[in-house]
């Protein structure tokens, strides 16, 4: 009887690797140097186990004098290796599982993860990806100047697939390739270590890219080898090791002999090769001379002789028993190339219990064919035993059987998904239904799963999985025919390479690379139809590629379709309007939207890709408007885009989209909609259960309540997002947050100037916002090279600019119900300081709408202090920066096709600054008749500045202001003067071709009726 061991046969000493072995020993002495060894040969060679062997003469040459730690293995086939996260991971446990140079390194990767799990902004995971990175050399050093560490990496051929033809065309930088260029950008910082790669020889480029990043330095060595298979002699060695040790073990009770000559030359000595004859031998209990019988010596290589003998010895090897027939647990096995747990038989074979099921997996683990670890959950097959059950020629399984498999397998691996709520577990699985829906229907896998996948990745800013999702892809075409078939059932590879392109912008995009982004479209653009190319004109200057490369990129975009023009225009748009080429954005724009709107799709797919491309486009040109103070036209624009994405039920772009239109809805005033949208947005991010995406919507709506004269219930929202920032570490987050409470903090101390709070109580309230403003600062504005500074130009003016305007409401609440005009005119001072540093820093930057903001502030803020000559200036430069097509003129507004509805909003600001001054001079003494004509020269800006608003927005927040002043002015006044008034207030009215029905309610509010109204 046979004794059923559950692991493979191996003899106690590696043969034919003396040289190689060698190496890696003499490796080890080099106490401070970094040496680096990569051994290459094709599958089945070896090179797993000379791994193994040199971890354990490692572990044999290991002193207390001269420790030698090792990693294990770190097998790049694995997916869960295929992050820089993965690997970092990998080494940190094996070399130093008590965490005591890694403490630093794990406490940020903390930090890290759970950042990345709340999907903060990609900037601050990339920024945070590098202080990680370098804790974990700092860590590994520290740890290197105790022991020398050996790494081992099997399987590195995985990393060529990390190219494509796309890369290359646009110039893609390598820096955005995951796990190669960590390989030879952070390996070659560690110190006193033995580096060890094994792989396939798929491509030397590997091999060169290595001995320039390790090569040449006096404390580095490199050196790189080919393992071929044994030679004779060898191959008799081992063979009669093998037996001989299944022997001893009570494995078998035959005897196996078989000629060396004969074994070499249909084996070549590759020890994959001898190890399936060994377990045909051994396990068969027959003599398997025949199989070389059958064979033909005339072949003219071992490679042709063991493709002829090679049907047969699966055949056989599959009429094994171990208790369970084998030929009924290889198919599976063949067909899992991402391994096969007992869970997944059992859901394939149901009739199987799961305990046998379980037993049929642990019996399999005896034969050399089979790779499992202890730590491993699942077990594989060799690689080359999968490639050779692959060939179509070994007739092991009908294609469309093995669709119909891969299909099953998807489906237990999507019931897996739903039962995992663990964000890195669930990212696993799905990479194992891409495998799998890949080779059940390549279209569908494609469509379905990855397109949609690696989206939700990059702009989760997710670069592992992004990566992991995008190598199992690539891998998925590198395949041998039979298994990705030759029309992949209609993913045309041109499709694929396109759809790489516009991944590669939005990765750009999504790092903040705006810059290259732009570039990378602009070298597809050249490709485009006529009609796109005449509709563009480049920012950049587009690299001129070298003919061959020219001719890839022709092939790959001479295209004419409009879904990926569309798509490539609207995320080149965006990195356009980011990098503030807002005007070439909006075109682009305009020409994405107007051509794909009147598309009709032919499937679900593209009726998914429509909307998800239309929402993004009108998403992005409703914020290019925004920016450029088209608010009307953003508006519309916001609604065709929740209108697409609620269809493609993308709700984190959803929610992003109708949380800014709620803030712009605050901005015209309209108080029902914006809270209507915002309490949806937060909605949506709750149910994500994102919270720094929270975080930037309850910033919102904080916003939207200062925004609409609400600024107690703004602290709370406030608060609440700058917890949950100072959790996350987010410093943008923070900022904006801080902004907003300061803003809430000084709109409840201007309350004081209605008798709302006392001086005290003002002056608590002020310093809360400064306080709140100044955090904002240091994180917008500070030059401190020690400080983590969040650049963007329109948040440091706003920093500024909400500062100002505490230290004006502040010295006039102390002006006022303070008594204390020293102290009043010392905030003055610094608000007109900080007021000339936000106008700098608008012009500078074309914050055009920004600046006349901060020119309305200095000019009311001169006029407060006394120095009118100083006031009227900067409002002239409001005048100035305002085309003349916006003035009101007698007969009304004049037409205008696309409106910056801001200038409207500057004007009205404008004239009731107008209004104000005019009304200080009747407190001075007059006559009557010039208190009349003062009178009416208020009223008259005041018309104009109430026209203004209300082009602007009907239930613009300033309206509210500036009939609150005009109620303030005339309320004194008594009758004929305020029928006066009525009647100058409508003269204006009709000379201008506006009507000033609010303005008449307020005469009408203190005056009553008049005669000729009262008797209508």
């Amino acid at each position: 009887m046979t004794n059923l061991r559950h692991y493979a046969l191996r003899t106690e000493d590696i043969i034919g690797r003396a040289v190689e072995l060698k190496l890696a020993q003499d490796a080890f002495a080099h106490w401070g140097h970094t040496d680096v060894l990569y051994f290459h040969g094709p599958g089945g060679i070896g090179k797993t186990r000379l791994l193994e062997k040199i971890g354990e003469s490692a572990g044999q040459r290991s002193t207390s004098e001269r420790p030698l730690r090792w990693s294990k293995i770190i097998d790049l086939y694995l997916s869960s290796t295929h992050s820089n996260s993965g690997i970092e991971r990998a080494i940190c446990e094996a070399i130093d599982p008590d965490r005591h140079y890694f403490d630093h390194y794990w406490g940020l990767r903390a930090s890290f993860e759970r950042q990345r799990h709340e999907h903060v902004e990609a900037k601050q995971l990339e920024s945070l990806r590098v202080q990680l990175t370098a804790a974990f050399v700092e860590g590994f050093n520290a740890l290197a100047d105790q022991a020398r560490v050996l790494l081992t990496f099997d399987t590195v051929e995985l990393v060529q697939y990390e190219n494509d033809i796309i890369q290359t065309i646009c110039q893609v930088p390598q820096e955005a390739i995951a796990v190669k260029m960590w390989l030879l950008e952070t390996l070659p910082q560690l110190h006193n270590a033995v580096i060890v790669f094994a792989g396939r020889p798929n491509s030397m480029k590997l091999d060169a890219d290595l001995r320039a990043a390790f090569g040449n330095q006096p404390d580095r060595c490199y050196a790189a080898r080919e393992l071929a298979g044994f030679d004779e002699t060898e191959t008799a060695r081992y063979f009669a090791e093998m037996v001989a040790l299944a022997t001893r073990e009570e494995r078998t009770q035959s005897q196996i002999t078989i000629g060396p000559g004969q074994l070499y030359a249909f084996t070549g000595g590759r020890p994959i090769r001898l190890a399936l004859l060994i377990d045909l031998a051994v396990y068969g209990g027959a003599d398997i001379e025949d199989l070389f019988a059958e064979g033909s010596p005339d072949q003219h290589n071992a490679d042709d002789r063991w493709q002829e003998i090679a049907p047969r010895v699966i055949a056989r090897i599959q009429k094994l028993d171990t208790g369970y027939p084998i030929e009924d647990t290889l198919p599976y096995m063949a067909l899992t190339r991402q391994g096969l747990d007992a869970e997944l038989l059992y859901y394939l074979e149901p009739g199987w219990p799961l305990d046998a099921c379980q037993q049929r997996l642990e019996a399999m683990k005896r034969f050399t064919f089979v790779k499992s670890r202890p730590d491993w959950p699942r077990i594989y097959l060799h690689d080359e035993m999968y490639d050779l059950l692959d060939d179509p020629k070994m007739g092991f399984m009908p294609i469309a059987d093995r669709i119909s498999k891969w299909q099953q397998i998807a489906g237990f691996c999507q019931n897996r998904l739903a039962a995992v709520s663990d964000e890195d577990a669930q990212q696993n699985v799905k990479i194992d239904i891409l495998h799998y829906e890949l080779r059940a229907d390549p279209r569908h896998g494609f469509e379905r799963y990855f397109a949609r996948w690696d989206e939700e990745a990059i702009k989760a800013a997710l670069v592992g999985f992004d990566m992991r999702l995008r190598d199992e892809f690539l891998r998925f075409f590198q395949q041998p025919g039979a298994i990705r078939r030759a029309q992949y059932e209609g993913v045309n590879q041109e499709a694929v390479n396109r759809d790489s392109a516009i991944r590669w912008i939005k990765r750009h995009i999504n790092r903040g690379d705006n810059h290259r982004a732009v570039q990378i479209a602009e070298v597809i653009l050249q490709f485009a139809p006529l009609s796109v190319q005449q509709s563009l004109t480049p920012v950049s200057s587009p690299a001129v590629l070298k003919p061959d490369l020219a001719g890839d990129a022709a092939r790959i975009f001479d295209t004419d379709d409009v879904y990926f023009w569309a798509h490539l225009l609207t995320y080149y748009a965006e990195a356009l309007i980011y990098s503030g080429n807002e005007a070439s954005g909006r075109q682009a724009l305009n020409l994405a939207i107007d051509s794909l709107t009147p598309v009709v799709p032919v499937d679900e797919y593209q009726q998914w890709w429509r909307q998800r491309i239309l929402g993004r486009a009108h998403n992005n040109r409703a914020y290019a408007r925004w920016v450029s103070g088209r608010y009307s036209r953003a508006l519309t624009d916001y609604r065709h885009a929740v209108r697409y994405l609620r269809e493609a039920d993308l709700k984190d772009e959803l929610a992003d989209t109708t949380n800014n239109e709620a803030f712009l809805y605050a901005v015209m005033g309209r108080q029902y909609n914006a809270d209507s949208l915002i309490e949806d947005a937060l909605s949506l991010r709750r149910e994500l259960r994102l919270r720094f995406p929270l975080a930037m919507s309850l910033t919102t709506q904080a916003a939207i309540h200062a925004l609409l004269g609400r600024p107690d219930e703004a602290i709370h929202p406030a608060e609440e997002a700058k917890r949950i920032a100072n959790e996350l570490n987010n410093r943008r987050a923070l900022g904006l947050a801080a902004l907003t409470l300061g803003q809430a903090y000084r709109m409840q101390g201007d309350r004081a100037k209605r008798g709302s709070y006392n001086i005290e109580s003002a002056n608590r309230l002020f310093s809360e916002a400064v306080a709140a403003l100044e955090e904002a600062l240091t994180i917008f504005v500070t030059d401190d090279p020690q400080e983590d500074q969040v650049k963007e130009p329109m948040r440091r003016w706003q920093a500024l600019n909400e500062l100002a305007d505490t230290y004006t409401d502040w010295a006039f609440a102390l002006e006022t119900i303070g008594q204390s005009p020293v102290d009043a005119g010392a905030k003055r001072a610094q608000a007109i300081a900080l007021q000339l540093q936000a106008a700098d820093i608008a012009d500078s930057f074309g914050l055009t709408r920004q600046a006349l903001d901060t020119y309305d502030d200095l000019a009311q803020t001169y006029a407060d202090s006394g120095d009118l000559s100083a006031a009227r200036e900067w409002l002239a430069r409001i005048e100035q920066a305002i085309p003349p097509e916006y003035r009101l003129q007698p007969g009304g507004f004049g037409k205008i096709d696309d409106p910056i509805d801001e200038y409207w909003l500057a004007l009205g600001k404008l004239h009731l600054q107008r209004a104000i001054w005019t009304s200080k001079g009747l407190d001075e003494t007059l006559t009557g008749a010039g208190k009349d004509l003062l009178l009416e020269q208020m009223m008259t800006e005041f018309v104009i500045s109430v026209a203004y608003f209300e082009k602007f927005s009907d239930v613009a927040p300033r309206l509210r202001e500036t009939l609150a002043a005009v109620y303030r002015r005339i309320r004194p006044l008594k009758g004929e003067r305020l029928d006066h008034l009525r009647d100058v207030v409508r003269q204006v009215g009709q000379t201008y071709n506006v009507v000033p029905k609010r303005l008449l309610l307020v005469i009408e509010d203190i005056a009553g009726l008049s005669e000729e109204e009262a008797v209508q």
